[in-house]
């Protein structure tokens, strides 16, 4: 919080909405003494549920929430209850805080894993399964003085400085506050006195981008397909970083179109230790080079590959950790595969778990009757034209039902097919391999009962 100006400088614009870092202080100063005042401390974790229309009060919750020691999580309106609820347990929260200012303790637990904790967002990285929920890595804004990296927003800083140069970084945003990248995008800007600007959708941008004029932008690649497709930005954006390792070479050619960038970059990065790996290259290289990244020097973060092509990175002495990829290795260069688990899907540059969505699925679907013991969420392998997840159960209640059960998940959460079988279905192997599953269905399909 020791970054923040106090000026009239420009900190956030939020659709037709505009503070200044002077008003940014004042609020999350008041808001501070607020989440005092009803017990929460900084121990303690809350779950901030942001609303699209009110993101700059979604924003000052959580500053609000580091401002007095305490470690805010992330969530929005656009998640069921359900899903909220699971958050909550997952991380231990103390308290939910709307973004209306609404603050409901349902918990007397004390979730920080660390006095200097100071964020929690969800990922499927690296899930610890525990009771059908999934659990949460911390993703430190300041790390303790005996971890041998920075955090991931100084590295994300220092990326875009090398190429703009010691200038704050002015970025637009589209993606929700339950995905990690908004807050995260957030800090970056006001950490380096730049400005964060908030539309609701990718058609926007461009009409933002003329008016705002930033230099960079963060995400990852469905939210930069989505970018592209709306068309060519008459104002370009001068760096644009891909997160997740899985900028193609198609990818490259439809920012170049439609963005007009100087640089592109492709960054790896871990939850915990910050930037692995990067490739940037300007308007005269080769996009079949954006695949091929090197490890980032300057996190002090060592990298390398076991004999499977798991990449390992050591961030204290000889202790070696992953986040389940899959790398090849040629020339010193690293090229991401695919997820070393088969409960987690890589669907265009995203990592989806599949436990995750089979966590929600059970905790919706264990109070039907009929549903039986076995509910699984898979691959779906192409099966039935699908590449996302399907879900299989066995039971006598009717598939349909089951879906109605499962549409208050978010879109991309729910399943693309629903199979019910019957109960010979799973004798006939003991063993569930969900990465194999779409294989089963097609040898069995005999055993199913419904399809929807």
């Amino acid at each position: 919080m020791k970054f923040l100006k106090n000026d009239n400088d420009i900190a956030i614009t939020a659709i037709d909405e505009t503070i200044t870092y002077r008003e940014f202080n004042t609020k999350i100063t008041l808001y501070a003494e607020k989440l005092k005042q009803c017990g929460i401390t900084n121990q303690d974790r809350i779950l901030v549920i942001g609303h699209p229309d009110a993101m700059i009060e979604t924003i000052a919750w959580s500053y609000a929430a580091t401002l007095m020691g305490a470690s805010p999580a992330n969530a929005s309106v656009n998640q069921s209850a359900e899903e909220i609820d699971l958050k909550s347990k997952s991380a231990s929260v103390k308290a939910h805080v709307w973004y209306d200012g609404t603050i409901k303790i349902v918990s007397d637990k004390s979730g920080k894993a660390h006095p200097q904790e100071a964020f929690v967002y969800y990922s499927s990285n690296t899930t610890v399964k525990k009771d059908n929920l999934y659990s949460t890595e911390p993703a430190f804004f300041f790390y303790p003085s005996d971890w041998a990296s920075g955090f991931a927003n100084e590295d994300t800083i220092g990326l875009m400085q090398t190429y703009l140069g010691q200038t704050p970084l002015r970025q637009l945003c589209c993606m929700g506050w339950e995905i990690a990248y908004a807050p995260h995008n957030v800090a970056t800007c006001l950490l380096t006195g730049g400005s964060f600007h908030w539309v609701k959708s990718e058609k926007d941008m461009p009409a933002a981008q003329l008016k705002w004029k930033t230099n960079c932008i963060s995400t990852y690649p469905i939210s930069m397909e989505r970018m592209c497709d709306v068309g060519q930005f008459e104002e370009p954006i001068t760096f644009v970083e891909i997160s997740g390792g899985a900028c193609t070479p198609s990818l490259v050619k439809k920012i170049r179109s439609s963005l007009n960038p100087q640089w592109i970059g492709n960054s790896f990065g871990t939850v915990a230790g910050g930037l692995l790996l990067s490739k940037v290259i300007d308007k005269c290289d080769n996009p079949n080079l954006i695949e091929w990244m090197k490890p980032w020097t300057k996190s002090e973060l060592k990298v390398r590959l076991d004999a499977t092509g798991l990449l390992l990175f050591s961030r204290r002495g000889s202790e070696w950790l992953d986040d389940g990829d899959i790398f090849e290795l040629s020339n010193e260069q690293y090229r991401f595969k695919t997820r070393a688990h088969d409960e987690h899907l890589n669907f265009k540059g995203g990592k989806i778990s599949t436990w995750e969505i089979e966590g929600y699925a059970n905790d919706l679907l264990k109070t039907i009757k009929g549903c039986g013991d076995h509910t699984y969420v898979f691959p779906m392998n192409g099966l039935a034209d699908c590449n996302r997840h399907g879900l299989i159960f066995s039971g006598s209640i009717e598939a349909v039902r089951v879906k109605q059960h499962l549409s208050s998940l978010i879109s991309w959460k729910q399943p693309q097919r629903i199979y019910r079988v019957s109960d010979h279905f799973w004798k006939s192997e003991i063993k569930v391999s969900r990465g194999r599953m779409s294989d089963r269905l097609q040898r069995l399909s005999h055993l199913i009962l419904e399809e929807i």
